[in-house]
């Protein structure tokens, strides 16, 4: 059923992944650029730019599969990649990276990532995985100072929604 999905709305995924995910440069930010057209209430996904041309069903269908995708390439990626990841979404976000992931941390706004219908065990894994990854990168802060987190150590390239072109 997933490949099925992704041969209907193949149209629909090329459009989107080169209209709005290739500017995206982080896989947290992608994830989050899709999580944030979902409508927490309906759960249903839209988005103005593609609904001008394609039915809000395959609209919501296409972004549904898109989201999953990024989400289940993420919890592939290793902790350190995520780490990595992570610090490069949250760094032009704020200058203080350690409010942002105290933030993070209290409200717990990055549930909002997981989508509506993973199973259970994979939402409590990101969401185990975020909280942990955000008390190392705390912790990197307090330990190396704010100019090594904000200028950067290494960044591990991450996996992008791209291969669903090919």
């Amino acid at each position: 059923m997933l490949m099925e999905c992704f041969y209907q709305n193949r149209r629909i995924i090329e459009e989107f992944v080169l209209g709005t995910l290739a500017q995206v440069p982080t896989s947290y930010g992608r994830l989050h650029t899709v999580a944030a057209l979902r409508d927490q209430e309906s759960g249903l996904y839209r988005c103005n730019a593609l609904s001008s041309t394609f039915s809000g069903e395959a609209v919501h269908q296409t972004l549904d599969f898109c989201h999953k995708q990024l989400f289940y390439r993420t919890l592939e990626s290793s902790l350190e990649a995520q780490a990595a990841d992570l610090r490069d979404f949250v760094r032009p976000k704020a200058r203080d990276i350690k409010h942002t992931g105290a933030t993070w941390k209290d409200l717990e706004s990055y549930r909002f990532l997981v989508p509506s219908d993973v199973p259970r065990y994979m939402g409590n894994l990101f969401i185990s995985n975020v909280r942990f990854l955000l008390e190392v990168l705390s912790r990197e802060r307090d330990r190396c100072g704010l100019t090594r987190l904000v200028l950067g150590g290494p960044s591990t390239p991450t996996h992008g929604m791209y291969g669903l072109l090919g």
